[in-house]
């Protein structure tokens, strides 16, 4: 967000510019911006009715507040929204120094976060957005989803316990009827 009359970037939420007054302008998705990681222009490109913001450099991604929960809304192929290599798909074990990046919006320091619990770790800032390098959109996505997968499946497991709990509470203790409950449920 930039002020239309000195053109200085203005901080969230605010509707004048804190060093000449004049009004903000909010329309920054028309604006082209500088990757936070590699500060190369990056190219505006639009998926599935999305504009996005894609460095043909380094590969990074940029998705604006709710672009990304649209994206996934309209179950669109990561690969699509970020093309990578195939060494970029594959998990990496190097750990890599992280500097934090600023947020090509606002210039504050974005946050370092696990994305959802999927052990892929992005730049987000609150206020404005999410960035991704090369490969991670993906990974990212897949985490989710096999933790989701996992997550239904242990459900399922523990209402087979409940249920199968429930049965024992119910069998006959000894005799004819104990070896008929554990010919069918034993």
């Amino acid at each position: 967000m930039k002020c239309s009359k000195c053109g200085r970037k203005a901080p969230p939420n605010k509707s004048k510019c804190l060093y000449c007054g004049g009004a903000i302008d909010l329309s920054f998705e028309d604006t082209n911006i500088k990757c936070p990681a590699c500060s190369d222009e990056m190219t505006k490109r639009t998926v599935a009715g999305v504009v996005i913001d894609y460095c043909e450099s380094c590969h990074g991604l940029w998705l604006d507040k709710d672009e990304l929960e649209t994206l996934a809304k309209k179950h669109v192929d990561p690969q699509l929204v970020q093309p990578s290599s195939e060494e970029s798909k594959m998990p990496s074990l190097k750990l890599r120094a992280h500097e934090y990046r600023k947020c090509p919006r606002c210039d504050r320091l974005m946050q370092f976060k696990n994305y959802q619990s999927s052990g892929v770790m992005i730049d987000m800032c609150g206020y404005h957005g999410l960035f991704f390098d090369e490969g991670e959109l993906s990974r990212a996505i897949k985490m989710v989803n096999n933790h989701s997968a996992v997550r239904a499946n242990l459900d399922m497991l523990r209402k087979q316990q409940e249920t199968s709990s429930s049965m024992k509470n119910t069998q006959p203790s000894s005799g004819f009827f104990r070896s008929i409950f554990d010919l069918f449920w034993g």
